[in-house]
């Protein structure tokens, strides 16, 4: 068994996933950790002046296509020594952790293959409450719609979500925009993580 810091995390999600690009697994932590791993912004920074330049000048309009990602085998979450299936890391917050250890070597557990095993250890105040998205959302919502789709601080869940486990603890608020389109009908639900930025956001005046 391996112990590493929180530093190293980004590190670990690409060694331990085998080349893993799960958004709603990875993106929040990587964004946050990644400023603190040393040179990790230095290559492919642009200058104030390609900047200038693509904002006063250029007239090109990129296209991209973000397709789902392919089945990848998935390491096995233990939080707490908990285990958890299908575990959204956008909702844990990264200064409660304590402690992260690793586990590395493909093993079956539940059926199901995992890639390793990824052990989190939260700081005593932290509380880590799981619950599937479709458990919160029938405790917490009163939907007009079957359909919905799912965004964790306005990062969109790209894959069937209603099993996936968030920690209820760290979510602050959840947003629902109904959305129309003809005669097709549908929720946006947008899982608002407790974070100083968001209460920030949240509770400030909105000017109409």
């Amino acid at each position: 068994m391996k112990r590493i810091g929180i530093k190293t995390l980004l590190i670990f999600t690409t060694i331990i996933g085998n080349g893993q690009e799960r958004i709603q697994d990875n993106l929040h932590i990587q964004q946050i950790l990644s400023e603190k791993v040393s040179g990790i912004h230095s290559k492919n920074v642009l200058s104030e002046e390609e900047i200038k330049y693509l904002i006063e000048v250029d007239t090109t309009i990129r296209v991209s296509y973000k397709e789902k990602d392919k089945k990848v085998i998935q390491p096995a979450y233990y939080v707490n020594g908990l285990f958890v299936k299908n575990l959204i890391l956008l909702t844990i917050n990264p200064n409660s952790i304590e402690e992260i250890t690793v586990e590395t070597g493909e093993f079956e557990k539940d059926n199901n293959r995992h890639s390793g095993k990824l052990h989190i250890k939260l700081k005593d105040w932290a509380e880590f409450k799981p619950i599937t998205i479709n458990k919160l959302k029938k405790e917490y919502l009163d939907l007009p719609y079957e359909s919905s789709i799912i965004g964790i601080d306005n990062n969109l869940l790209n894959e069937y979500h209603d099993e996936l486990v968030v920690n209820e603890r760290n979510i602050y608020k959840i947003e629902v925009q109904r959305l129309q389109n003809g005669d097709e009908n549908l929720n946006f639900i947008n899982l608002i993580t407790r974070t100083e930025k968001n209460i920030r956001e949240a509770e400030s005046p909105r000017i109409r």
